[in-house]
């Protein structure tokens, strides 16, 4: 049978019914499309078989749009692995944990995530991403209030190769936790702590170790004081 193709597919809801529309018993896919209308979206190229993989080679997934076509086709297809895609946005996504499990069984290699402001986010769900990422450059927890410092400090013993990590309004966020991830992530080079209002003096002494970092934000962290602040920009 010949493969079936489409080019010039500008609306990404168009993906997700083509999806849906093909057999999946007997038909050998190639789908090729390209999103013209949203820079944010650049190129988006589907490859694959439906019983083998199907890869996203342009390696970014931006667009949280982008979230619900992934798991459309995860539903359509028996097997499929987005393996070459290494950003995910969930910003303001609502999902579930079985979802959360699926996501991460079709995009396995994610180095930048965003979980900002994800109201359904548990614990259990930063848990499972952090063990599942352990690659992960950048992570953004912002808004994320209810997330406990042990799971913080969880994500310290996880994502060792973190550069960039925001933690802005994830106020249970402590000494401990920010300490081991200055112990831990070597590559830091980016932490914001905007709102994290426990932290001390204690966390600015174990950041200044941080030979690479490059930028801090401590706005209203109402636990420190001049003195911890001299000390940190002295060392």
């Amino acid at each position: 049978m010949t493969p079936v193709r489409f080019t010039q597919v500008t609306d990404p809801r168009c993906i997700g019914n083509i999806l849906s529309f093909l057999d999946p018993l007997n038909r050998r896919t190639i789908v090729q499309t390209m999103e013209d209308t949203d820079k944010t979206l650049g190129k988006l190229w589907v490859v694959g078989n439906i019983y083998a993989k199907l890869n996203i080679s342009d390696p970014h997934l931006e667009d949280p749009r982008l979230y619900q076509l992934i798991l459309k086709a995860a539903t359509t297809f028996k097997r499929i692995v987005f393996d070459r895609v290494s950003i995910l946005n969930l910003t303001e996504q609502t999902f579930e944990l079985a979802e959360l499990e699926n996501l991460i069984k079709i995009c396995p290699n994610i180095e930048r995530l965003s979980i900002k402001d994800c109201k359904c986010l548990t614990n259990e769900m930063v848990i499972l991403l952090s063990r599942s990422y352990p690659r992960l450059k950048s992570l953004d927890l912002a808004g994320c209030s209810w997330i406990s410092t042990q799971v913080i400090t969880l994500i310290a013993t996880y994502c060792r190769e973190l550069e960039e990590l925001t933690l802005a309004n994830c106020s249970e966020t402590s000494d401990t936790s920010v300490e081991l991830i200055a112990r831990n992530c070597g590559q830091l080079k980016k932490i914001d702590l905007f709102f994290c209002s426990k932290i001390t003096n204690r966390s600015l002494l174990a950041l200044a170790q941080c030979g690479m970092l490059e930028e801090l934000t401590l706005s209203f962290c109402d636990e420190l004081d001049e003195n911890g602040i001299l000390e940190f920009v002295s060392t």
